[in-house]
């Protein structure tokens, strides 16, 4: 993929609409499924950070699996599940953890390290759609 700046590729594909200088939990979907939950005090800070470190091949597992799906035409973006105030943020991103079992979060259950590309595509059908019932 030519090199373009996080905010240039959000920009240009129409992404994180939803996602402001706001505090509260967030979801990195892909084709709409649910594959991550987040918390930060500054949404679009984060995610944007999120976004730079798929285009860029950072070595996470789960900006690995970003990065194939963003190379393979999927549709990657991130949306607001809940604004919340700071003192809330991490058990309501516990919350929403629990609920959607996403499967790029490092969780006790979960070893993001072993999920490849292909088996998360293949088995994305299982994720929650983002938008369904968030409470």
């Amino acid at each position: 993929m030519e090199h373009v700046s996080a905010t240039e590729y959000i920009r240009a594909n129409g992404l994180c609409k939803s996602i402001g200088r706001i505090s509260g939990i967030y979801a990195i979907t892909i084709q709409n499924r649910v594959v991550y939950i987040g918390k930060s005090t500054n949404l679009i800070s984060r995610v944007t950070r999120h976004i730079r470190n798929a285009l860029n091949g950072h070595k996470r597992p789960k900006y690995q699996i970003l990065n194939s799906a963003i190379c393979d035409g999927k549709f990657v973006n991130c949306v607001v599940i809940e604004e919340c105030g700071e003192k809330e943020l991490s058990e309501r991103e516990e919350h929403y953890i629990i609920k959607f079992n996403p499967p790029l979060n490092t969780t006790k259950s979960n070893d993001v390290s072993s999920l490849t590309f292909k088996d998360l595509i293949d088995n994305l059908s299982n994720y929650d759609l983002v938008g369904t019932d968030t409470n």
